[in-house]
């Protein structure tokens, strides 16, 4: 399972119906290195730019989103590991059906990356002032990610707000998220 590094990488998405997204799963990892003891992430949702790329500004962004982080059996060479992200967003963001939105995970700490999975592109810029660059033909790979409308209750989800990490547990209120129908890109 390949992993980028550098910069802020975004992925597009088109949702089938109408949905107002509360938790992303993802996965990447740190290479050889250790993880840290609460990872901090920044997750930013963009609309489609007339050029089919992301937007220059987020159309929403949430920095140090709580969630958890699980350990998989997929390793990224010799000695590294990949983690299962499920972030909680702290407002849900709602997306309309048949709009191509992009997502970003960003890690504020450390050397982590983003997870690769399968064919495709992907977008990436060096910062929020730089232009974004196809990942494509150099790099053709898909991010990996899942978005869900998950049925957190109001106050589990205000318990989360106040706390940064992606190593907290899930609260026991929590209940199975539910799958974003997204369409394939």
């Amino acid at each position: 399972m390949p992993i980028f590094r550098g910069g802020v990488q975004a992925d597009n998405f088109v949702l089938v119906t109408d949905f107002k997204i509360t938790t992303i799963r993802f996965w990447g990892g740190y290479g050889i290195n250790a993880p840290p003891y609460e990872d901090q992430f920044i997750i930013s949702f963009f609309e489609n730019s007339p050029t089919n790329r992301p937007q220059a500004m987020p159309l929403v962004r949430f920095r140090q989103v709580n969630g958890k982080r699980a350990p998989t059996l997929f390793r990224t060479g010799p000695g590294g590991s990949v983690f299962q992200y499920d972030l909680f967003l702290p407002l849900p963001v709602p997306l309309r059906a048949g709009t191509t939105y992009y997502v970003s995970v960003d890690h504020t700490l450390g050397s982590w990356a983003w997870s690769g999975a399968g064919p495709g592109s992907f977008w990436y810029r060096e910062n929020d002032g730089s232009s974004w660059i196809s990942s494509s033909p150099g790099r053709p790979q898909n991010l990996s990610f899942e978005l869900f409308e998950d049925p957190v209750s109001e106050r589990s989800r205000q318990g989360l707000a106040g706390d940064a990490g992606a190593s907290r547990a899930m609260p026991q209120e929590t209940q199975t998220p539910q799958a974003s129908p997204v369409a394939g890109q």
